[in-house]
């Protein structure tokens, strides 16, 4: 039996260099595997081990089961979604990951995953990758012949082994179950066919004990009046996304933040954590910040900051998108006090969580006013390097089209310094060229480009420098001579 959990926060209790990619796998496993593509060819932090996402993802973890404390592997905690997900992710990376960690994840899943379901299927599949998977692991077969099993058969249990990992030289253990089955085959069928090989070895599997014959009692698990339907596969989730003890929370914060009440109890607001994606975009729905005053808004601003380190990063772009991002979009004049006190108190809490939900998206906005431009300037000016230069990031990536009043944005990022390399200077200066004809009278996008090869020069490369030339070719402002006069001084 699958055990299904609808609470992904399990994801916090895996190796926090791995948190990403289940974060985007909850999305698609396609989002997964470009997350893995850029962390490998990232220049920034360490690159996530394979050592550590394996023995992170089979560690026992305690559950209740009819009212019994049982271990189960942290995988079977996650919802059937991203369990399948993170196998078709481990299918695809089969490849790189070595062999000794597709087997120990193999090993201690299959013991715990239905025979019939899809999911067993594909660990099944993924075995098969390894280069010596007829040694430990084969594909069952649903028609198996009592005879074909003899006395040569020996089966062993052993401890998990202790071996030195040489990623790291760290030590790896299957931490997911004490025991493992250790198959040898002796010489006297050495001579047999490799399919005759795998049914006699599906016979000995069948035989061992399972421990997957396991009568769950649902009323017991699930207290919260959640209606739900067991099958082979696991625990299927017939609720609608805000039931019973939800709703009564959503109905709860709601009176608190609109009557702006102060006596919120931070255990309850912490509720929110626990809720899926899904269910955090109908609790927003409820909620309606749209149509809260700017008191509040800052009341809710500064409870969110009490579950800053419980708060998933995409719960929480959700929830500042609809809070924050709507209210910001609409600018057309300066904001008031609270709202800009709001922005910048989850600024400093939430900062890439800011630039994904609130920035970014006025960005994209083509009609971008100067009361917006402000408060982007404002945003920016209170970040870190490193997340200033995640905006420059998410701005090339996001192909933004330069305008009047986005320029001051771009200039006080550069003017206060952020984390830039040759390859996103290189797609920054690119996107410039599309707008270089009708900004060819724009001071403001002249003293930009100055800055850039003031401030940046460091990491130019002679594509960037033809880049520029091309661009002020275009350019008619008097700070052209100063950006040529500056090109010429650099040695490249």
């Amino acid at each position: 039996m699958v055990l299904c959990n609808s609470n992904i926060s399990v994801i916090s209790r895996v190796p926090s260099e791995w948190h990403g990619l289940f974060r985007n796998l909850n999305r698609s496993v396609e989002k997964g595997i470009q997350w893995y593509i850029d962390e490998m060819s990232s220049e920034y932090g360490c690159k996530p081990t394979w050592f550590k996402l394996i023995t992170g993802i089979v560690e026992d973890e305690p559950s209740i089961l009819d009212n019994k404390l049982v271990f189960h592997p942290r995988f079977l905690n996650l919802p059937c979604k991203l369990q399948n997900n993170f196998v078709e992710f481990l299918h695809h990376e089969a490849y790189i990951i070595p062999d000794r960690y597709l087997k120990q994840f193999v090993l201690v899943i299959i013991k715990h995953t239905n025979r019939h379901s899809g999911l067993y299927d594909q660990i099944v599949q993924l075995a098969k990758k390894s280069k010596d998977s007829d040694q430990w692991l084969v594909e069952p077969s649903n028609k198996i012949d009592d005879t074909t099993v003899d006395e040569d058969i020996d089966i062993t249990r052993e401890n998990g082994p202790d071996n030195k990992t040489e990623e790291g030289n760290e030590e790896s253990s299957f931490t997911g179950s004490q025991e493992c089955i250790i198959i040898n085959i002796s010489d006297s069928d050495s001579g047999q066919e490799p399919e005759a090989k795998r049914r006699k070895l599906d016979h000995v599997i069948e035989e061992a004990p399972s421990s997957d014959e396991i009568n769950i009692n649902h009323d017991e698990l699930l207290k919260d009046k959640t209606e739900v339907e067991i099958d082979d596969v696991g625990i299927k989730d017939d609720s609608d996304p805000i039931l019973g003890v939800n709703m009564n929370m959503v109905t709860k914060l709601r009176e608190v933040w609109q009557n702006c009440a102060q006596d919120l109890d931070t255990e309850e607001f912490k509720g929110v954590s626990k809720l899926t994606l899904k269910e955090i975009e109908e609790f927003c729905r409820l909620i309606d910040f749209d149509s809260m005053s700017d008191d509040s808004v800052e009341l809710i601003c500064e409870h969110l900051c009490t579950v800053s380190d419980v708060l998933s990063f995409d719960n929480a772009v959700v929830i500042l998108r609809n809070l924050l991002g709507t209210r910001v979009i609409k600018l057309t004049q300066n904001a008031s006090r609270k709202l800009s006190g709001a922005v910048t108190l989850v600024s400093k809490n939430y900062p890439k969580h800011t630039v994904e939900s609130i920035i970014i998206p006025c960005m994209e906005s083509t009609d971008l006013n100067s009361a917006q431009s402000e408060m982007l300037c404002k945003i920016l000016k209170g970040l870190s390097t490193h997340c200033r230069g995640y905006f420059v990031q998410k701005f090339v990536s996001k192909k933004i089209m330069l305008t009047e009043f986005k320029i001051p944005v771009l200039q006080l990022v550069i003017d206060n310094g952020c984390e830039m390399n040759n390859d996103m200077l290189t797609s920054l200066i690119q996107s410039f060229e599309d707008c270089a004809s009708h900004m060819s009278n724009n001071l403001k996008f002249g003293k930009l480009l100055l800055a850039i090869v003031n401030k940046l020069n460091k990491i130019f490369t002679s594509n960037i420098k033809i880049s520029i030339e091309v661009i002020l070719d275009k350019h008619d402002t008097f700070l052209k001579k100063s950006i040529l006069n500056a090109m010429n001084k650099l040695k490249i």
